[in-house]
């Protein structure tokens, strides 16, 4: 289970702030994965703290990956810059670590375990909180030198499970990853690039699309 392998297909993506944080607060030693954050899926095992494609196998090697995936994060201590793209507020935990998902368990874990995965849109202080830890975080382990750059992932949700239409989520999660870094996680060493994503194009013409509920 090489690191490049999950390199090339995008596993190692982390897709909301607080997967962000714990992944980084792993790497530091400032905590560590609790042992049944790995979890027996048929005969194997899974780390749900990886995106779904990644493969599954023996608890051995999937500790031993683990190990990989830590200390390739603990390099960015060693950076002289941090690029951060703020993706997502929609978040699924695991109920038994408290640990929070890159993205949503796969069919065969929901199945298998269907009362220890929630869902939460997190708040917009709950998204400034997390980030403005990961600042601190950085500042402490990194570089006294590192420069942050934070950036808005461009592209849109295709699904959602908020409860809205999918257009009026995307707007919330535009305006969320924005606003979050510039109150949240100001430091002297970060700055934002914003990106448009997809969604912003139908901005200035959005009404024509939803009408006044915003919705379609």
């Amino acid at each position: 289970m090489e690191i490049r392998t999950n390199l090339n297909l995008g596993l190692l993506n982390k897709y909301n702030p607080v997967s962000i944080q714990q992944e980084l607060e792993w790497a530091a030693g400032v905590s560590s994965l609790l042992k049944d954050g790995l979890i027996a899926l048929g005969d194997k095992y899974v780390d749900p703290y990886l995106r779904n494609q990644a493969q599954t196998g023996s608890l051995e090697a999937i500790q031993a990956r683990r190990q990989q995936v830590q200390q390739y994060f603990a390099a960015v201590f060693s950076a002289d810059w941090v690029v951060l793209t703020l993706g997502l507020t929609e978040t699924w935990f695991d109920r038994t670590t408290r640990r929070a998902l890159t993205e949503i368990p796969s069919p065969r874990l929901l199945q298998q375990y269907r009362d220890r995965f929630n869902f939460k849109q997190l708040s917009y202080p709950e998204c400034a909180a997390v980030l403005k830890s990961i600042c601190t975080l950085l500042k402490r382990y990194s570089k006294p030198e590192l420069k942050i750059l934070v950036t808005v992932s461009p592209v849109a949700l295709e699904r959602t499970f908020s409860g809205q239409d999918i257009l009026a989520a995307n707007d919330v999660e535009i305006v969320s990853v924005r606003c979050r870094w510039l109150s949240g996680c100001q430091c002297q060493r970060g700055r934002l690039f914003p990106l448009l994503r997809s969604s912003d194009a139908l901005d200035s013409r959005i009404s024509l699309a939803t009408g006044s509920t915003q919705c379609h």
